[in-house]
């Protein structure tokens, strides 16, 4: 493996989001705090890149929204099949899934909304029936949202609260069903999903399941529960390695899980 990094050309950074790859770009959004906003009134900005090293900041393309609130950390899709019914044009859609909502104790609760592009990821609209997922508890956040193909829909891993996580289920990436819940001791916030050949083993596969501070555990994952199969173990005991999220729709013949964290402390070489 190897460390690269982006870093945008000012303000401030954290949570990298709604990693996805599109027609030979790499999108890598990101939470993006223009001075002056309150903490929770982020935007989502944007990069892009065709080999992963070099990166080009773009337009700034999902900002805070009237009446749902800011933008908080998320993942995106390409809706190949067009579940959701929002392509327009010869571009499939590609569908951010964002939480929004305001400070804990002001403004709007947090909710789960989405966000679709029909121009590869250059500009988005939010759908306007938002949230496709309501307030649970607190602060839920940080939706990760796979295709789960054996069982032919779309998978939501959501933040609760403490250690709490749970999942989704959708046809569409508008309606969500409970699919199960999940409890990571020791580990909060930001989610990730996704299936390793075991010792490099592609006929013995598990899945793995991340929280923001690498801690993990592996198991098995039907579509509807995850089992685990191992206690929490961590990927990275350093200071600086956090909120880490994959790409989505890397093609198969390519092989690789491609991962990013945000960088934060500055506390080197922890």
């Amino acid at each position: 493996s190897s460390d690269l990094h982006f870093s945008a050309k000012k303000h401030w950074i954290n949570d990298p989001n709604g990693l996805v790859y599109y027609k030979g770009t790499y999108h890598l959004f990101f939470q993006h705090m223009p001075p002056g906003r309150p903490g929770a009134y982020k935007d989502w900005g944007h990069a892009v890149s065709t080999d992963l090293v070099h990166w080009k900041q773009v337009r700034t393309p999902i900002t805070p929204h009237k009446i749902w609130g800011g933008c908080w950390s998320g993942s995106a899709v390409v809706d190949w099949q067009n579940t959701a019914d929002l392509q327009d044009g010869a571009e499939k859609t590609i569908v951010a899934i964002v939480t929004m909502g305001g400070e804990p104790t002001v403004g709007p609760p947090c909710t789960q909304c989405i966000a679709y592009s029909n121009d590869g990821g250059a500009t988005f609209t939010y759908y306007d029936q938002n949230p496709v997922l309501a307030h649970i508890v607190n602060s839920n956040r940080d939706p990760k949202v796979i295709w789960h193909a054996p069982t032919n829909k779309w998978v939501m891993c959501l933040y609760l609260d403490k250690n709490d996580y749970a999942m989704f289920g959708s046809p569409d990436l508008k309606k969500w069903e409970h699919l199960c819940d999940i409890n990571l001791p020791g580990v909060i916030e930001c989610p990730d999903l996704f299936e390793l050949a075991l010792d490099g083993n592609p006929a013995n596969k598990k899945w793995v399941f991340w929280g923001a501070s690498g801690g993990h555990v592996v198991g098995t994952f039907d579509g509807r529960s995850f089992r685990k199969e191992s206690e929490v173990r961590m990927a990275d005991y350093g200071h600086s390695f956090y909120a880490a999220q994959s790409w989505n729709d890397i093609p198969a013949r390519d092989g690789r899980r491609i991962q990013i964290a945000w960088l934060r402390n500055g506390e080197y070489p922890d």
